[in-house]
C-alpha cells in the first residue's frame, strides 16, 4: 500500500468517524431525555442492557453525575471534529470518548462494538505518542522485574533520531583540541589568569 492510499484511508475513517460522532450528537440532542440529562440511567437499567445491578446503581445513585455525563457525552459527540484540531481539546474529545466506550462495554454488555469504535478512535493518536506509550511501558516493564535501566537498550527510532541530533550539536574534536592549546606569544606560553 502506498503512502498516499494510506493517508487517503485514513482521512476517510476519520471522516467517517467525524460524521458518526457528530450526528449521533445532534440526533440525542433533540430527544428530551438528553437534554433534560436522564437518558444515561434508561438503556443500563433496563433488563436487556442492564448487565451489571449492583454497578448500574451505584453509577446512577447521584443523579448530578449522570446528569453531567448525559450531557457531557452529547456535547462532545457534537464538537467531536472541533475537538480534533488542537493537540489539547484532541486529548480531552478522545479521553471523554474513551470513558464513554468503556462505560458502554462494562455497563451496557457491548464490548464488542465498543472496542470496535476504541479501534477507530485510535486513528487520532499520533504515531509519536504511541512510541511515547511503548517506552513508557517497556520502563515500566523493566522496573517491574529489578533490571533497571541497566545493559544494552533497544533505541526506538524517535530516540535514535534524537541522539543522531545531539552528536550534529557537538563540536568537532579538531576545533576542541585548538581552542584547548596554550595562548602563546612571540613563542613564549603566556599564564591565563583563573
Amino acid at each position: 500500500m502506498t503512502a498516499l492510499s494510506h493517508n487517503i484511508a485514513v482521512i476517510v475513517i476519520g471522516a467517517q468517524l467525524c460524521m458518526i460522532y457528530a450526528a449521533g450528537g445532534l440526533f440525542k440532542a433533540q430527544g428530551s431525555p438528553w437534554f433534560e440529562g436522564y437518558a444515561i440511567y434508561n438503556p443500563i437499567s433496563t433488563a436487556q442492557f442492564g448487565t451489571w445491578p449492583e454497578l448500574t446503581a451505584l453509577v446512577t445513585a447521584w443523579g448530578p453525575m449522570v446528569a453531567l455525563a448525559t450531557i457531557l457525552s452529547v456535547l462532545v459527540q457534537v464538537a467531536f471534529p472541533l475537538l480534533l484540531l488542537r493537540r489539547g481539546t484532541r486529548i480531552f474529545g478522545l479521553s471523554v470518548i474513551l470513558a464513554f466506550h468503556i462505560s458502554i462495554a462494562v455497563l451496557m454488555g457491548l464490548p464488542w462494538f465498543s472496542l470496535a469504535m476504541v479501534a477507530l478512535d485510535a486513528v487520532f493518536v499520533r504515531d509519536v505518542t504511541y512510541v511515547q506509550i511503548s517506552d513508557a511501558l517497556r520502563g515500566s516493564w523493566r522496573r517491574a522485574r529489578g533490571e533497571g535501566d541497566r545493559g544494552l537498550q533497544e533505541l526506538t527510532p524517535a530516540q535514535e533520531q534524537q541522539e543522531r541530533e545531539q552528536e550534529q550539536q557537538e563540536p568537532e574534536p579538531e576545533v576542541a583540541q585548538e581552542q584547548a592549546e596554550p595562548a602563546t606569544v612571540g613563542g613564549s606560553p603566556v599564564a591565563s589568569r583563573p
